[in-house]
């Protein structure tokens, strides 16, 4: 009701502060019918103005208020929209009122005069423009998804009439869904106030991609980072080199790992990583010996599969190409990278020296791997990524305009990235690069829920595993376990164990070497939780009890696959992130 009321009270303000000298003048005439003595009139012109000024001046510059506690620049930017939206209102009313009330024939005109006349269509058309411009001003300042077409669209066209009303629409359309996306979030954060959403039991280590550097005073990854500590997440960087080769970065991300494990005192990190990040930390973790000091890995529009397009690339002429990369050395020495590389990082991303990367870098045992990506639904989604995507898309299909949605794919692949709209989510996008929100898609969101899953999927267990089944070897399950595992001697001429019927994983058990199973003995039905092994000397035992429960809730619910030595966790419940 008070929603009513006031925007009741603004369409009867508003044509009255356009048309005050109007407006003083029909009340004096009202006045004076009813009675009223000249001093009273006076007073009730002086407060009826002021009134409507400063509602007038409130429209002008105030921000809108709500209850969401959204930004002071979100809210100055829908005071812009509100502007404009009453100003556009008041202008509709103008005509009305110089077509009624200003007819040659109207008591009013003969009234008020000729010049009287002429004076308040003046101050009239002056308020009206007020509004409009600094309306136009504040959402042209403050709106993020305006971005620099859209404003150079707005410069261009805003002396065309007709044009101008139909661009300056439509930018307050994109406002208002703004501003409605900025007060949604504003209300998710009140609810996650004090939240944990995404508090891993290790510190997370964002990784970027290549041609950046993670700076003071420019986050790499946007908004993102804030978010996530809002929701309990602990975020150190990788701050390896721009342009570093593959090893160099590795070595780099390395001693951070090792140096976040001494400030910290954590066993382990989490690593999202951007781009050639996910190269840099795959190095790290394999062939740098990181691989005990990292819980998981998820990659973000990673060329793990190269790109097909810097196989062309790399066709140009040797001094061209060579002469252009010294010139990006030389920059990025500037911006402090030690030993800047850009010929041979590049050359890393074509398809031939992803391969043979590949091959010399496996996935690690202990380490959960994951990766997403996102895709451009057309050239015009990012302008600098335009020709990239188009020599990417007949090659390679859907891509990011960099990464194709193939090559990005890694671990448990968790999906693509895109929106509702013709523009698709580039690879710039996916990190927050514009600071901008589009429709569909709320990427410092996305961030959240990959960390609160990736917290969940740790947390159930996911892949462990174990080579050569043995006492030497077996301590690295230690660690994935809510209890010490015991190895016994299996007894002689035990081949295999009985299982309970209608568990839901026992098709193809003989294809495992390793399993849990419910055993029998002497008719009471006791209950024995052991990894047996069909082939070898050991059988790992499991205490009474307690956690180990949960390995056989509901049924079977781990298998490790015959000559790989994969344990796979499908439902566990316990802390392992």
């Amino acid at each position: 009701m008070s929603r009513f009321l006031k925007k009741l009270y603004l369409a009867i303000a508003v044509p009255c502060a356009l048309n005050l000298p109007l407006f003083l003048g029909m009340l004096e005439q009202l006045m004076e019918k009813a009675g009223a003595g000249m001093g009273v009139i006076r007073l009730l012109q002086i407060l009826a103005a002021v009134l409507l000024v400063l509602t007038y001046l409130w429209l002008l510059v105030w921000p809108v208020r709500d209850s969401a506690r959204t930004g002071l620049r979100a809210r100055m930017m829908m005071g812009g929209r509100r502007s404009i939206c009453w100003g556009l209102y008041g202008a509709v009313l103008q005509v009305w009122v110089i077509w009624r009330l200003f007819r040659p024939a109207s008591g009013i005109a003969l009234m008020l005069g000729k010049g009287f006349q002429i004076l308040d269509v003046v101050l009239a058309v002056l308020g009206i423009l007020f509004l409009l411009f600094f309306g136009t001003l504040r959402i042209f300042f403050t709106s993020r998804r305006l971005g620099i077409v859209r404003r150079i669209v707005m410069l261009l066209t805003w002396w065309i009439p007709l044009v101008n009303l139909a661009v300056l629409l439509y930018a307050c359309r994109l406002v208002y869904e703004e501003y409605d996306f900025e007060r949604e979030k504003a209300e998710l954060r009140a609810l996650r106030v004090d939240s944990d959403l995404c508090a891993t039991r290790y510190p997370l280590l964002m990784v970027h991609g290549i041609g950046f550097r993670d700076l003071r005073y420019f986050n790499y990854w946007g908004r993102i980072p804030r978010e996530l500590k809002r929701n309990g997440a602990v975020i150190y960087y990788g701050n390896q080199e721009a342009l570093g080769t593959i090893a160099y970065n590795a070595e780099d991300i390395r001693k951070r790992i090792l140096q976040i494990r001494e400030e910290t005192g954590a066993e382990k990190v989490n690593i999202i990583a951007h781009s050639k990040g996910g190269l840099d930390a795959r190095c790290a973790v394999t062939t740098l010996g990181m691989s005990p000091y990292v819980a998981s890995l998820t990659t973000m529009n990673t060329p793990h599969r190269g790109c097909r397009f810097v196989d062309y690339a790399c066709r140009l002429p040797e001094g061209f190409y060579r002469f252009v990369a010294g010139c990006f050395d030389r920059t990025f020495a500037r911006f402090g990278d030690k030993a800047p590389d850009f010929y041979t990082a590049t050359h890393q991303f074509a398809t031939e020296e992803s391969a043979q990367f590949n091959e010399k870098t496996p996935d690690m045992p202990g380490v959960y791997y994951q990766s997403y990506t996102s895709k451009m639904k057309n050239p015009f989604s990012h302008l600098l990524l335009s020709i990239p995507y188009c020599m990417i898309r007949p090659l390679e299909g859907e891509n990011d305009g960099l990464v194709s949605v193939e090559s990005a794919k890694w671990g448990e692949f968790r999906g693509v990235f895109s929106n509702k709209r013709l523009r698709g989510i580039s690879h710039g996008d996916i990190i927050d690069l514009k600071r901008q929100d589009y429709k569909g898609f709320d990427v410092v969101e996305t961030y959240v829920q990959i960390l609160a899953e990736l917290k969940r999927a740790l947390k159930q267990g996911r892949t462990v595993w174990l080579h050569n089944f043995d006492p030497s070897t077996i301590a690295k399950a230690e660690g994935l376990l809510p209890f010490k595992p015991v190895l016994v001697k299996k007894p002689a001429g035990m081949d295999g164990a009985a299982v309970r019927s209608g568990d839901p994983l026992m098709n193809g058990i003989a294809n495992f070497d390793f399993f849990w199973y419910r055993e029998t003995t002497g008719g009471h039905g006791r209950l024995t939780k052991k990894i047996v092994a069909k082939t070898g000397d050991w059988i790992l035992e499991t205490p009474w009890g307690g956690d180990a429960e949960k390995l056989i809730e509901p049924a079977f619910l781990t298998k490790i696959q015959s000559g790989q030595g994969v344990v796979l966790f499908d439902t566990l419940r316990w802390e392992n992130a």
